[in-house]
């Protein structure tokens, strides 16, 4: 049994994650750190940098973190505070992406105190950074607190408790507020979303140590992506037969 428990969680988990490769990833830029200083104003250069996932590809997080340091310089003497606190934030991600938490938190709290001084759409931003470190650094209270922020902001990304209750070992706990919040949201033909439904509770269970439960969520899972492939299959093939009749 735990054999091919195994399996079906290897087969799922191979799948989701080369489907969100496929779907995460961005054409290179040329030069990420010379496209950010080319940008024309502390918007644009916020906006750019947070909307690219491979920043680090030509220049080191290191030489990102020297860049930002002179803009803030330059910001702190011409008195702009707006533009202080948006390149902050950005160095305070630097830090996260490079794995120095502590000071990647330490930033972000400073501006936390400020928030009210911050478009929604940076306050976002914040928030999920804060986010992100507590996580890391296991203070789940803290993480909690951000995830009501976030629901009174009504935002709507990583607001849910599933994931902290999990972290902090209430694994059945988890897998009931996650099914309450994402059981409705599943269509009866969504076949991939389905199968990631009955994964995540698969996932609970077996950390919950319910493995016979858990295999059967799994198995179902197995099941629901396999009619989701078909599905994908057939759809391929009647298009390369429609492609076939034009040429």
């Amino acid at each position: 049994m735990a054999k091919r428990l195994g399996t079906i969680a290897l087969y799922f988990f191979t799948l989701s994650v080369c489907m969100g490769v496929a779907q995460d990833i961005d054409p290179l830029e040329d030069d990420a750190l010379v496209q950010f200083q080319n940008e024309s104003s502390v918007s644009d250069r916020f906006t750019y940098f947070f909307a690219t996932v491979n920043r680090y590809n030509s220049h080191s997080a290191y030489d990102w973190l020297d860049t930002v340091d002179r803009y803030i310089k330059n910001s702190e003497k011409a008195k702009d505070s707006l533009a202080i606190k948006k390149y902050k934030l950005i160095q305070s991600q630097i830090f996260f992406d490079i794995g120095d938490y502590d000071k990647s938190v330490s930033l972000s709290t400073k501006l936390y105190t400020d928030k009210h001084e911050l478009d929604l759409k940076t306050k976002e931003l914040l928030l999920d950074l804060l986010d992100a470190n507590y996580s890391r650094l296991q203070l789940y209270d803290k993480q909690v607190e951000i995830r009501k922020q976030k629901r009174e902001l009504g935002l709507k990304n990583n607001i849910s408790f599933y994931d902290i209750y999990s972290n902090l070992g209430l694994h059945r706990q988890a897998m009931k507020d996650y099914i309450m919040e994402n059981q409705k949201t599943v269509e009866d033909n969504d076949f991939f979303g389905l199968a990631n439904y009955h994964n995540s509770i698969g996932n609970y269970l077996l950390l919950d140590k319910s493995t016979s439960t858990a295999l059967t969520n799994f198995s179902k899972a197995k099941g629901y992506i396999e009619v989701f492939l078909n599905g994908e299959s057939d759809h391929s093939g009647k298009s390369s037969q429609r492609d076939h009749r034009w040429q």
